[in-house]
């Protein structure tokens, strides 16, 4: 009998025991959190998910949280040492023209956010630009299609979701017809968000002269379990002379076709002007991650934008920025004539101190709540 009571007894040291250690793993894993995490929404969760449930939280980080995408930011920091150069001379030559003097600036506000989104955007802000509103998917797909049709030298495309339905046959077609006229036409999609995109639909594209490639996401295949990894962007560039930027994708439901979905309400951006070499400079960033090319057939001369009814002599000043790494900002155009709020990045307190010390925060209320549940 005392053999059965000691043997229970091991049986139950053991146990707490291993539940220590899974709390101690948890915490140990929701400080790499703190550390590496991007935000700190996520930062938090994470804290708390991993101080009071370790067994879920714990797989389920090591597959899906870590953001530290190693490959994309090696494959960013290569392309912008291969085209250090190359920018350095369009800022102090090509774009000279363009650039914005400070005397232009007309208060303190406007100077500082100005200084502040040129210290996070690679391309600085230009005037002579013109920027289009285009609200909802029929206004956006009449401008986009009569753009690819005008292009001659160039078609650059990258979208989150391309559908083969309606809409995205339509937007092949204009692809393929650009091609057959000489027009070096590539398109880049995400290979998760596009999953449904039929072999056909590409083979398509790539029998017609399209060059077709997918953001895979890390090489490595565990790495490609981190289904979080993905790019959203929605650009296209004709000819380095007009851009589109926005939230729609290419599929029947921006347009309001899907009756699952209903009526859709988002917008999207005609730019031209010299800050269209920001979206390319995007669009190229991305496409040596998927395809080591450097895009060296590129036209990097800016260009002012055509007199557009509403633009004064020098146009809109306006400036690219777009996310991943180093910046966590989604890509977006941003006009000096549009009310933008600077980021806590650049305002005092580092955002990523501040992740920090939300995250700790956060660790410091789950341990104590997970010590209460255990009984510590």
């Amino acid at each position: 009998m005392a053999g059965i009571l000691d043997f229970g007894t091991t049986q139950i040291g053991l146990a707490g025991i291993g539940l220590v250690a899974l709390y101690v793993a948890g915490a140990l894993t929701a400080l790499d959190a703190i550390m590496k995490e991007r935000t700190p929404q996520g930062a938090t969760a994470w804290v708390f998910a991993l101080a009071t449930l370790p067994l879920l939280a714990l797989p389920l980080y090591w597959v899906l949280g870590r953001s530290r995408f190693d490959d994309y930011v090696t494959a960013v920091e290569q392309f912008d040492s291969e085209t250090a150069t190359g920018l350095t001379s369009a800022t102090e030559g090509p774009l000279q023209p363009f650039l914005v003097s400070r005397s232009r600036q007309v208060n303190g506000r406007e100077a500082g956010e100005m200084r502040a989104f040129d210290a996070m955007a690679t391309l600085p802000f230009t005037h002579g630009n013109a920027l289009q509103l285009l609200v909802d998917g029929s206004a956006t797909f009449d401008a986009l299609f009569e753009a690819i049709d005008a292009a001659e030298s160039y078609v650059l495309a990258q979208y989150f979701i391309i559908h083969d339905d309606d809409i995205g046959r339509k937007f092949k077609r204009h692809l393929i017809d650009a091609a057959e006229r000489g027009v070096t036409v590539r398109l880049l999609y995400d290979s998760v968000g596009s999953w449904r995109l039929s072999r056909r639909y590409k083979r398509d594209l790539m029998r017609a002269g399209v060059h077709v490639r997918a953001f895979t996401g890390p090489r490595n295949w565990l790495k490609k379990l981190r289904l979080n990894f993905r790019n959203h962007r929605k650009i296209v560039v004709c000819d380095g002379r007009v851009g589109f930027i926005g939230g729609l994708n290419v599929g029947d439901e921006y347009l309001g076709r899907d009756e699952s979905f209903g009526p859709w309400r988002d917008t999207h951006l005609r730019v031209e002007g010299p800050t269209v070499q920001g979206l390319q400079l995007s669009f190229a960033r991305d496409w040596f991650y998927a395809t080591q090319d450097l895009l060296d057939t590129l036209t990097w001369k800016p260009t002012p934008a055509s007199s557009s009814p509403g633009m004064d002599g020098e146009g809109q000043t306006a400036l690219v920025l777009a996310s991943g790494y180093p910046t966590d900002w989604k890509p977006a155009v941003s006009s000096s004539r549009m009310s933008s709020r600077v980021p806590r990045s650049v305002s005092g307190l580092p955002a990523r101190t501040s992740c920090r010390m939300d995250a700790c925060l956060a660790l410091f209320s789950s341990l104590r709540c997970a010590a209460w549940m255990s009984g510590f």
